[in-house]
């Protein structure tokens, strides 16, 4: 019933009164992307099918996703509207595996990054997916950091405002998600998480909620906390036996 009412819903486009985000659903070995609205508690699986499909990432509009699959053999990038429908491949068959994608903030491009630190590349698209290229050498640095893709600050986001971040850390003997300024003085504890999971906590759009994943005692799950309570509740999103992973807010 749940399922019927997300699609309904959906079919409008954007469910009303709510935040809503995209993440990657690992159960077994068919991954797939689903989308949720975080006020109703409602999810839906964007890309139902056998095989894999994961690492999602929203246009700057909110009409589109692209992705990862691998529907049509070897892992390929490909962009699907917010409903999960119209998908086609973004880059040539044959171009690599990219363990990232991230949209400019136009819309008008997907810049696709392969490897990590002294060996990563970097190469553009348009969302059309003409003008395929490699831009390694144009770009500095600053890009890779930009699209939270710099090696050294895997775990590190900023706020939408510019003035806070969020990032996971073991101190005092334990994992947690920490809130502190940009520059991460002035850390505070907001959430213990079991042990160390390898992904950056993920801002709302409007600044008020983080959202992270989470390895604890029964599994791996999304939560979500408030960071301008005193005292945040972690509110977990998800409880299931499946991995949960990759979160994107929708704009």
């Amino acid at each position: 019933m749940a399922g019927l009412l997300l699609v309904a819903a959906l079919a409008g486009r954007i469910l009303p009164g709510g935040e809503e985000m995209a993440f990657a659903l690992y159960d077994g070995a068919n991954p797939d992307v689903y989308r949720m609205d975080v006020s109703h508690n409602l999810r839906f699986n964007l890309t139902h099918r056998p095989g894999y499909d994961s690492n999602p990432s929203w246009s700057p509009d909110g009409s589109r996703i692209v992705f990862t699959s691998d529907r049509a053999g070897a892992v390929n990038v490909y962009v699907m509207d917010a409903i999960g429908r119209n998908d086609r491949p973004l880059v040539p068959p044959g171009s690599g595996y990219f363990h990232t994608a991230r949209w400019s903030q136009d819309g008008q491009y997907v810049y696709l990054f392969q490897g990590a630190q002294d060996t990563q590349r970097i190469y553009s698209v348009r969302s059309d997916g003409s003008d395929f290229y490699e831009i390694t050498e144009e770009v500095s640095a600053g890009l890779r950091r930009d699209f939270d893709v710099d090696p050294n600050s895997l775990s590190l986001s900023i706020s939408p405002s510019g003035d806070r971040s969020a990032f996971i850390a073991f101190r005092d003997g334990q994992w947690g998600v920490y809130l502190a300024d940009e520059r991460r003085r002035n850390a505070r504890l907001i959430a213990s998480i079991g042990r160390q999971y390898n992904e950056q906590p993920i801002w709302s759009r409007d600044g008020e909620h983080v959202a992270y994943v989470a390895r604890m005692e029964d599994g791996v799950d999304v939560y979500l906390i408030h960071t301008n309570t005193p005292t945040p509740t972690p509110q977990r999103l998800t409880h299931d036996l499946a991995i949960e992973a990759s979160i994107s807010w929708r704009p």
